[in-house]
């Protein structure tokens, strides 16, 4: 079974990515939007990174060794 929509046009950069057993072709320009908008809600002030390493740091120091 074959689903095509196209809104492309020549020249467009394309991301490709796989959903269950379907290959999606994307504009990179509607990627980006997905993603502003998924972490939109996240202040500004909020290091992500930082919070990520600290957070993995943590967790290295719970480990044991070998």
């Amino acid at each position: 079974m074959s689903k095509m929509q196209t809104e492309t046009c020549v020249g467009d950069r394309l991301i490709a990515r796989q959903a269950g057993d379907t290959l999606v072709l994307e504009r990179r320009e509607a990627v980006e939007r997905r993603l502003l908008a998924r972490f939109a809600r996240i202040p500004r002030e909020e290091d992500l990174a930082a919070e990520l390493i600290a957070d993995r740091r943590v967790e290295t120091g719970r480990e044991e060794p070998p």
